[in-house]
């Protein structure tokens, strides 16, 4: 499980994406494909096996910023007692699987703009 000490986060590019802009507009294209296994639909060339390349980059560019003492300040942990700054929530299996419709490349609830 990443902890504080690693510093990355996840964005779903979709959620960036307009009529006018797409998501590699804004920034920029992807270097590497993850967890394909938990597509919805297709799952993109590539991101259904471990990519050592981007393991490789990743493991460097965090022992860059730990050696550095870059890894903070961090915007979602307190530095002192290494605490979540904003409330957890972990969903249910029941809340999960009720929020599936509105999920994927064609969610029934259709996009909320």
């Amino acid at each position: 499980m990443l902890g504080p000490a690693i510093p990355f986060v996840g964005v779903l590019a979709q959620a960036f994406e307009s009529a006018t802009q797409k998501p590699d507009d804004l920034c920029g294209r992807p270097i590497g494909r993850i967890f394909g296994r938990y597509a919805i639909d297709n799952a993109p060339q590539g991101s259904t096996r471990l990519n050592p390349w981007l393991l490789a980059r990743a493991m460097r560019m965090v022992l860059g910023w730990r050696i550095r003492g870059q890894t903070w300040p961090h915007p979602f942990f307190d530095r002192a007692s290494r605490a979540p700054n904003f409330p957890l929530t972990k969903l249910s299996p029941q809340e999960r699987e009720a929020l599936h419709p509105l999920c994927g490349p064609n969610p029934a609830a259709g996009r909320r703009r």
